[in-house]
């Protein structure tokens, strides 16, 4: 069973999860999550499975809003947007370094409006649509270099390419700060809970207690913190006030 989450990424807070029904996906859930969240003036960003035509004009119509991961299972505007920035010259560029435990990365976006160079037919497909985005990601560890380039869309104009870098980073954030502990941490992948409500109480119980450990303000790792709050009651206690 697979559940769609909503991350608020400056807070670190998972603020609403929708359970993804059987012989379904996550497309289906994820219009059913939005719907139950008060996105007025938010930014939500969404993997390419979520860069749904549907999506984007539901968040508008909230009054929020999107920020698209682009991929090629919208490859009519997936090859627009790659052909726009092969022919086009950027409206702005922002480079951001990040230096953190022997691993270098280097992040650069450019974002240019798409009024200015994408097909007609594919601008007006899309509500509100108003910025192409290009992060091109480099990272280095141990001396071995990757390389990765994303392309995204949004309804939001008139903002330089250092706001979307950090848009695209919030984003990439939640794989690190929510799914990686969740997995890592409290080995949400192993539970074997399948039947009935329990996959998606258990989910519910897993985030609230990452919470509580993350606010833990000490040096010990969070699964350090787990473990120690499992044998130690005063510092379970501690946790808890």
């Amino acid at each position: 069973m697979y559940i769609v989450n909503a991350w608020v990424a400056e807070n670190r807070i998972c603020i609403g999860q929708q359970k993804v029904e059987d012989k379904s996906n996550e497309m289906t859930a994820i219009p059913l999550l939005i719907e139950g969240l008060d996105i007025t003036d938010a930014v939500v960003s969404i993997d390419a499975i979520g860069c749904q035509r549907e999506i984007a004009e539901q968040i508008v119509d909230k009054g929020g809003h999107y920020l698209l991961s682009l991929k090629e299972n919208q490859q009519e505007l997936y090859d627009d947007v790659v052909c726009v920035f092969k022919a086009c010259r950027a409206d702005s560029i922002s480079e951001q370094w990040e230096y953190d435990h022997g691993r270098f990365e280097v992040r650069k976006c450019s974002i240019i409006q798409s009024n200015k160079a994408l097909l007609p037919e594919n601008q007006e497909k899309w509500r509100g649509l108003k910025t192409l985005i290009k992060v091109e990601a480099s990272r280095t560890v141990k001396n071995k270099e990757s390389k990765e380039t994303r392309y995204y869309i949004s309804d939001e104009e008139g903002l330089n390419a250092n706001y979307f870098n950090a848009l695209v980073r919030g984003h990439w954030g939640i794989e690190n700060h929510l799914h990686w502990h969740l997995d890592v941490t409290f080995k949400e992948d192993a539970s074997r809970a399948r039947k009935g409500n329990a996959p998606e109480n258990l989910s519910i119980l897993r985030k609230l207690a990452l919470q509580i450990i993350k606010d833990q303000k000490d040096k010990l790792s969070m699964w350090k913190r787990r473990l120690k709050a499992a044998y130690d009651i005063n510092y379970l206690k501690k946790l808890l006030i």
